[in-house]
């Protein structure tokens, strides 16, 4: 997963021996990069918030995601879990989780939170389809 700000420019090298056919169908993010082999680059703007699930026509069990977010307050969690956001303004805010497996509605949690001078810590738990089920 990538969380990209909205209007990134997005690379997409071929670093194996295999060609590929990188597409996204996703509302907002639609994009096709028909086939192009090892060492070759393609790119992708992305104009809209939202999620844009990738996949490859050459190789379906290929999936990623690119989160594209148009708030400078956001973070992707590390591989324990922790997620870290910087400079947030004090009081009342919206805190949203997404997760690409999350079981609730567009796999988004979202929770009222008070941020506090200092360190603020939010523990949010989310429901994921397990891995086997995913395909």
């Amino acid at each position: 997963m990538l969380l990209a700000p909205v209007g990134s420019e997005v690379a997409f090298p071929n670093l194996d021996k295999f060609r590929h056919h990188v597409y996204s169908f996703s509302k907002g993010n639609k994009f096709e990069l028909e086939l192009y082999g090892r060492e070759d680059k393609r790119s992708v703007t992305f104009k809209a918030a939202g999620t844009a699930a990738l996949g490859c026509n050459i190789h379906d069990q290929m999936v990623a995601f690119v989160r594209v977010v148009d708030t400078p307050l956001a973070a992707k969690t590390d591989a324990s879990g922790a997620a870290q956001i910087r400079n947030a303004p004090d009081g009342p805010a919206k805190l949203t989780v997404w997760h690409p497996y999350a079981k609730s509605k567009d796999q988004v949690a979202v929770s009222d939170v008070t941020v506090s001078p200092g360190a603020t810590r939010v523990t949010v738990v989310i429901d994921v389809i397990a891995a086997a089920m995913r395909h």
